[in-house]
C-alpha cells in the first residue's frame, strides 16, 4: 500500500488520490509539491528550489535530483562586503546587512529551479503526464481554501530580536501585499477563505505550455523585467541556462541500513557524518532523552556542523572534501574528542532559512521518493500578475569574498535540505526528510536514530522531544525535565530552554515500511498540521 506524508495534510491527501488512480511514487510527489506551493506559499512554489532523492524499483538504482537556486548574472563577490551591519548571535546566525537587502526584496532573489526540477522528476522517473500532475493545485489557489492555525502564523508571526519584521515576506512589492493582507496592512486569519487567482492562472498556464515557460517563455519575459527593473540580479539569460541536476547520491551505512541522501550544496553529508559517529557511541544503549544521551547528540552535532560551516558549499565552486569528513578516521577522531570532552568550536556564520517543506512517498511498486523544496524564507517580492512569491536564497550567501559559500554568478549556496533514503535490504526502508532550515539535519539524525536505535513507529519518532545544537548552546524544548537540562548543564553544556512544549523544531515527514506490517508506518511531526495518508 503506498503512503504520503506531507506537513500540509490537504497535499497529502491529493497525494494519495494520485497513487490510489495508478500514478506512481514521482507522480505523487510532484502533485504534493505543486499543491503545497499554493496551501504553504510562503514556505514553497514555484519561485523557489529544492533537491530530492528517489529510489526506482523498476530498475533497481538511486537518483539524486538537484535544483537549488542559482546567484543571477547581475551578483558580484564583493558587493555586499561593505553593508554587513553584525554578526548574528544566539538564536539567529548570519549576517545583517543594511536594509536586509539580501534577505527582502529584489535583490534577495535567485534564480528559481522547483518547477525545473519537478519536470525533470516528473520526465524520468514520472508516469503521468505534465499537465494532469501540476492541474490538482489551480482549484487550490483559483477557489481558495480556508486557513488553518498553522497557516495562519504565517501572516501573523511575532517578530524576531534579529531580523526584518516577518510581515515583510510577504510585502514586499504591492502585488504581494495585494494577496497576503486584505487591504495592504491587515492580514488574513484563521477561518478565513484564502483565494490567489493569479498563481492559479500562473500554474494553468504552467500546466498548459509547459515547465520551459518559465524559464524560456511568456513568464520568464515577465519575471526577468519586473527583477531587472528593481535591481535584482537574476537575467532572462539565467533563466534561459537554467538545468536541474542528476548527482551521483551520497551513500553511507548506519546499523545494517543504507543511506543514500543528497550531496552538497545540500547536507547530505553532514547527516551521514553525524550517523557515522554516532554508529560508534551504540546510542541505544542510554535512557532516551537523558542528560547523558543529549550530551552524546549535541557533542555529534557540534563537530558535524562545525564542518559543515567550514566545508560544504557548492562543489561546482569549492572542492568539498566529502571522503575526508564521511571517513573513518574523522569519525574516530570525533568520538574521542566527544568522549574528552574537548571544546568544539563552531565557525560563526550559518544560514538562516525558517521557510521549507518536504514530502515522503511510497507506492505500491517499491517506489521512494523524499523531496524537500522551499523558498529560503521568502523575499516578500511577487510580479504583478503572476501571483507567486520568489525565493529570498541570496540571504545564506556568505557576503565575505573568499570563503566556501561567498557570492558567484550561477552559484548555489548552503542549505540545509536533508532528504534522505534507508534501506536494509530485507525488506525494511525509512524515507525522510523535513523544512526548517539550518536544524533539519538534526532533526533529521535524531528521528532517523529513534526508529534504529530505539525502535520507535514514525509517530513516535518525529514526536519525541528533541534538541538542536549548531554551536555553544543546546535549544531544549520545554517539556525536557529541569533534572535533564541541570545534567547537561553540569557537563559544561549551555543549555537553552524554549517556552514551548513543542517549539519550532523541524516538521520531520517520515515514513517507515517494515515487511512484517500489511501498511507502510508513517508519521508527520505534530509539531505542524500533517498527516500520513494512505492510498
Amino acid at each position: 500500500m503506498g503512503m504520503v506524508v506531507a506537513p500540509q495534510a490537504m497535499a497529502a491527501d491529493i497525494g494519495a488520490q494520485v497513487l490510489a488512480k495508478g500514478g506512481n511514487a514521482i507522480d505523487a510527489a510532484v502533485t504534493v509539491a505543486f499543491a503545497q506551493g499554493v496551501l504553504d506559499p510562503l514556505n514553497c512554489g514555484i519561485g523557489g528550489f529544492g533537491c530530492m532523492v528517489a529510489y526506482s524499483a523498476e530498475t533497481r538504482k538511486w537518483h539524486a535530483l538537484s535544483f537549488h537556486a542559482g546567484a543571477g548574472a547581475r551578483a558580484r563577490e564583493e558587493m555586499w562586503e561593505g553593508l554587513v551591519q553584525e554578526e548574528y548571535v544566539g538564536g539567529a546566525d548570519g549576517y545583517r546587512l543594511k536594509d536586509y537587502v539580501n534577505d527582502i526584496g529584489y535583490q534577495s532573489i535567485a534564480t528559481p529551479g522547483t518547477v525545473a526540477g519537478l519536470a525533470a522528476a516528473l520526465g524520468q522517473l514520472g508516469s503521468r503526464d505534465w499537465r494532469s500532475t501540476v492541474e490538482p493545485a489551480v482549484p487550490l489557489a483559483v477557489d481558495g481554501y480556508r486557513l488553518t492555525p498553522k497557516a495562519r502564523t504565517l501572516f501573523r508571526r511575532s517578530p524576531r530580536p534579529v531580523g526584518p519584521h516577518p510581515a515583510m515576506r510577504g510585502t514586499a512589492t504591492p502585488a504581494a501585499r495585494a494577496i497576503f493582507t486584505r487591504d495592504g496592512h491587515a492580514p488574513w486569519d484563521e477561518g478565513e477563505l484564502f483565494v490567489q487567482e493569479d498563481y492559479g492562472r500562473t500554474l494553468l498556464r504552467l500546466a498548459e505550455v509547459g515547465a520551459q515557460d518559465i524559464y524560456r517563455g511568456e513568464l520568464a519575459e515577465r519575471m526577468a523585467t519586473d527583477i531587472g527593473m528593481w535591481g535584482g540580479f537574476v537575467t532572462l539569460q539565467d533563466l534561459h541556462g537554467y538545468t536541474p541536476k542528476w548527482q551521483e547520491p551520497l551513500i553511507g551505512s548506519y546499523h545494517g541500513y543504507k543511506v543514500v541522501t543528497a550531496p552538497p550544496p545540500a547536507c547530505g553529508a553532514t547527516l551521514l557524518e553525524m550517523l557515522q559517529i554516532a554508529a560508534r557511541f551504540e546510542l541505544g544503549r542510554y535512557e532516551h532523552s537523558s542528560a547523558e544521551h543529549l550530551g552524546v547528540l549535541a557533542g555529534i552535532m557540534r563537530w558535524a556542523y562545525r564542518d559543515r560551516a567550514l566545508h560544504i558549499a557548492d562543489p561546482d565552486y569549492y572542492p568539498v572534501p566529502v571522503e575526508t569528513l564521511l571517513s573513518e578516521e574523522h569519525a574516530n577522531r570525533a568520538r574521542d574528542a566527544i568522549e574528552r570532552g574537548d571544546e568544539i568550536i563552531v565557525p560563526r556564520w550559518k544560514p538562516v532559512e525558517t521557510g521549507t517543506t518536504h514530502v515522503c512517498v511510497t507506492d505500491n511498486n517499491g517506489n521512494l521518493v523524499s523531496l524537500t523544496h522551499t523558498l529560503g524564507a521568502a523575499s516578500g517580492v511577487v510580479t504583478t500578475g503572476l501571483g507567486f512569491v520568489y525565493n529570498n536564497a541570496m540571504n545564506c550567501f556568505d557576503p565575505v569574498p573568499g570563503r566556501p559559500n561567498s557570492i558567484a554568478p550561477g552559484k548555489a549556496r548552503i542549505t540545509g535540505m536533508t532528504p534522505a533514503v534507508l534501506d536494509n535490504g530485507r525488506g525494511s526502508q525509512i524515507v525522510v526528510g523535513a523544512p526548517g532550515g539550518a536544524m533539519i539535519t538534526n532533526s533529521v539524525f535524531q528521528v532517523v536514530s529513534n526508529v534504529i536505535d530505539f525502535g520507535m513507529s514514525a509517530t513516535e519518532a518525529v514526536s519525541a522531544t528533541r534538541i538542536d545544537c549548531q554551536g555553544d548552546v543546546i535549544e531544549v524544548e520545554a517539556r525536557l525535565p529541569e533534572k535533564v537540562c541541570a545534567g547537561l548543564t553540569s557537563r559544561g553544556n549551555e543549555v537553552r530552554k524554549a517556552a514551548a512544549s513543542y517549539w519550532t523544531h523541524p516538521l520531520v515527514q517520515m515514513i517507515v515500511v517494515d515487511p512484517s506490517r500489511k501498511r507502510p508506518d508513517g508519521g508527520s511531526d505534530p509539531r505542524g498540521e500533517g498527516a500520513a495518508v494512505s492510498e
